[in-house]
């Protein structure tokens, strides 16, 4: 029997690549198949399966990890009771924007 790959966590504001065709775009929703994708320069989205598109690591994801490891009180700061975490707390900010 073969193993499955494990399945990659996305969510809200991933940056992705198309597998097919290269173009980068932004997870705007997830589900259990598909994750809802805008893609850059289209004025649409719609919904694609995990299997076409994979994760594009952004520079910001990078240098919050680092920050926060140097920074161990920067959560404290930003921590509220809405969020359970500090990345919870970003995507939010970032959804009252879009």
């Amino acid at each position: 029997m073969t193993q499955q790959p494990q399945q990659l966590k996305f969510g809200f504001g991933d940056r992705v690549r198309r597998k097919q065709t290269g173009s980068e775009g932004l997870i705007i929703d997830t589900g259990k198949a598909a994750a809802w994708i805008i893609w850059k320069g289209q004025k649409c989205s719609n919904f694609y399966a995990y299997g076409t598109f994979e994760a594009v690591p952004h520079p910001d994801t990078s240098l919050l990890d680092w920050l926060l490891e140097k920074d161990p009180q920067l959560r404290s700061r930003w921590y509220t009771d809405e969020h359970d975490n500090l990345r919870d707390a970003i995507d939010a900010a970032m959804k009252e924007h879009i």
